[in-house]
């Protein structure tokens, strides 16, 4: 059985280039924090479509909400450049998908306060409100993979998205 080709490559760079025109994403951002690792191949993308007026950092943060391939209840974040961030940025949060937003909420959290947050995913599954921004809504159920989303650890580095069958 064949799995079912969701969006295509220029499917995927088109939504980012609709996604960088909202409103939310025409701010100065200060710093990107892809969620590892899926997050890192939408940091890629947005990066190459967004328009900065200055040059803005990447700092990528480590989230665990998987537990023996059994998402955990609530994600715990594990590792990040925290004492670097500082206060009063603009942070553009990047993760690959969103399901309920408890892992935006966990990095939040991590954070000071004092900064603004922006949440960006590439496919988003949570209700409207869990994230700011997304390249893909409604993209309807099942086990995704492509373009950051893992398949069992294959299929991470593809340009399209797929669902199993």
């Amino acid at each position: 059985m064949i799995d079912e080709l969701v969006a295509t490559e220029d499917d995927v760079t088109r939504a980012i280039q609709e996604a960088v025109r909202s409103e939310a994403l025409r701010t100065k951002i200060d710093v990107m924090m892809p969620i590892l690792t899926g997050g890192i191949w939408a940091c890629v993308l947005l990066s190459q479509h967004l328009k900065c007026d200055k040059a803005f950092r990447v700092e990528p943060v480590r989230v665990e909400s998987y537990e023996d391939n059994v998402q955990k209840m609530d994600p715990v974040v594990t590792g990040g450049p925290y004492n670097n961030i500082g206060e009063g940025n603009t942070i553009l949060i990047v993760d690959d998908i969103t399901d309920t937003g408890k892992t935006f909420d966990a990095v939040i959290r991590a954070l000071p306060q004092t900064n603004h947050f922006i949440r960006f995913a590439l496919v988003a599954r949570a209700p409207r409100g869990k994230y700011d921004v997304a390249a893909f809504e409604d993209i309807g159920p099942g086990f995704l993979y492509g373009c950051g989303m893992d398949d069992k650890g294959r299929n991470r580095a593809l340009s399209s998205i797929w669902r199993k069958k």
